[in-house]
């Protein structure tokens, strides 16, 4: 081999591939996991994404997984690709729930419970043989786009994000040059959803058992999450990476009155909105707070009944003490919620993920130095404590986090905040990428590896 090329192969930055599903800027782990490595390794990212971000560099090869190949989800398993049922009909069956009618939402039940038996046959006759099905999986449409990228696609590590790209990752990528990001924990996702348990479990449960042990590394998000892995997959090492958010100078502001109280995210059924509603109807100084939610949504029907629930409080309050505010682009949050004095979260433990929830909103209040009143939560209660930033009820009622805020003072909301300040330094973004950095070239070391695939000459 000529000089001039042995040189070129020691110049070549590693290659590295980050593989998910989701919408690149609406997914924040999987746009921190750009960041953090786009300035060490030549970047490839296979996701949903609608166009380039000023964030990102040049260098990176965007390759798009187009929405039509999206795979289940844990309400729509099998309805992809040449296992599918006819296009659109669970969708115009689920449409049937919502009706006022007595006799469509009845019809509904039944084809709900018919949908349920079927498809639990289904999976299980399906994963009682592993080739029946690998055959079944991969006929649909994400796996098979997956397929074409990845046989085209030459680099040297992948990290692959949650359990529906993990199988494609395995079977067509790199042998053993696999980091696995699970997020969180995939077989506790949707516990209190029969369907779920049903159908979607032993289905996830199948995937995790073949192909987890087969990754080099496992990256999830809290302890709690970590230790249930390393209890069912001993043989896999596992690190910890948490959802914190980049650091941000921010200039705090005085708590003044009314204290400002703030819940943002995704309004979904599990998260206990309305226990935030009520907390607030609750209050014995109904004019000391006030709460704004800036929720992201697919439920309207659900919005509605929560803005319902949220004027009967402002009735009674005689005044607008509960309001709806527009959601924020990813990296405006931060800013948009420093405005505030409290971030309050009260997801009850319905599953094992809630149980054990530490999520980016979590982060994203400490470095807009927001203090923080939460429900018992596991993985929050004992940062919150740690760090001493704001109050943990006693439980995830109304009345318990309203008797939190009632003993609050001025002078405590100020400490927390304060505190926030000092945590943000140390809980963030860029501390976690040093992290993954060190986690990616592990994997580039590891020697007893088959050999890194590359994309065959036609």
């Amino acid at each position: 081999m000529k000089q001039g090329n042995l040189q070129k192969k020691r110049d070549r930055r590693p290659r590295v591939m980050i593989l998910a599903s989701s919408d690149l800027y609406k997914d924040p782990r999987v746009y921190r996991q750009v960041i953090a490595l786009q300035d060490t390794f030549d970047l490839v990212t296979v996701t949903n994404l609608s166009a380039r971000h000023k964030d990102f560099s040049s260098r990176i090869q965007h390759i798009v997984i187009d929405s039509q190949h999206q795979t289940y989800n844990s309400d729509n398993i099998f309805n992809s690709g040449t296992a599918a049922s006819p296009r659109g009909m669970r969708q115009r069956i689920v449409a049937l729930k919502n009706s006022r009618n007595i006799l469509l939402r009845t019809l509904f039940a039944v084809l709900r419970t018919v949908y349920r038996i079927f498809m639990a046959a289904k999976v299980r006759f399906l994963i009682r043989s592993p080739e029946r099905f690998r055959k079944f999986y991969f006929s649909n449409k994400l796996p098979l786009r997956l397929k074409e990228i990845l046989q085209q696609t030459p680099v040297d590590v992948i990290l692959v994000n949650e359990i529906d790209c993990l199988p494609s990752a395995v079977e067509f990528g790199l042998a053993g040059k696999i980091i696995y990001d699970a997020h969180e924990f995939s077989l506790g996702e949707a516990e209190e959803s029969l369907t779920w348990r049903l159908v979607n479990k032993a289905m996830i449960q199948h995937i995790c058992n073949t192909y987890i042990p087969k990754v080099y590394k496992m990256i999830t998000v809290c302890d709690g999450i970590l230790a249930e892995y390393k209890r069912l997959y001993p043989s896999v090492s596992i690190d910890l990476i948490t959802n914190a958010s980049p650091y941000y100078a921010i200039r705090r502001r005085r708590t003044a009155r009314p204290v400002k109280i703030i819940h943002h995210g995704l309004a979904d059924r599990s998260r206990n909105i309305e226990g935030m509603i009520a907390t607030m109807g609750a209050l014995q100084d109904k004019d000391r707070y006030t709460l704004d939610l800036m929720l992201v949504f697919n439920d309207t029907h659900y919005v509605n009944q929560l803005k319902a629930l949220a004027a009967e409080v402002n009735r009674n309050a005689g005044f607008e003490q509960i309001r709806f505010v527009k959601p924020v682009p990813l990296k405006e949050i931060v800013p948009t919620i420093s405005k505030y004095d409290i971030q309050i979260i009260m997801t009850p433990p319905v599953n094992f993920n809630n149980r054990f929830s530490l999520p980016n909103k979590f982060f994203e209040a400490i470095q807009a130095r927001n203090a923080l009143a939460i429900g018992p939560i596991t993985e929050m209660a004992k940062i919150v404590r740690q760090y001493q930033l704001g109050v943990v009820s006693d439980s995830f009622e109304a009345r318990d986090m309203a008797s939190c805020l009632n003993a609050l003072t001025t002078a405590d909301i100020e400490k927390f905040r304060l505190n926030a300040e000092k945590t943000a330094r140390a809980l963030n973004a860029e501390a976690n990428a040093k992290e993954l950095i060190r986690i990616v070239r592990e994997t580039l070391g590891n020697k007893s590896l088959l050999p890194v695939r590359r994309s065959k000459k036609k």
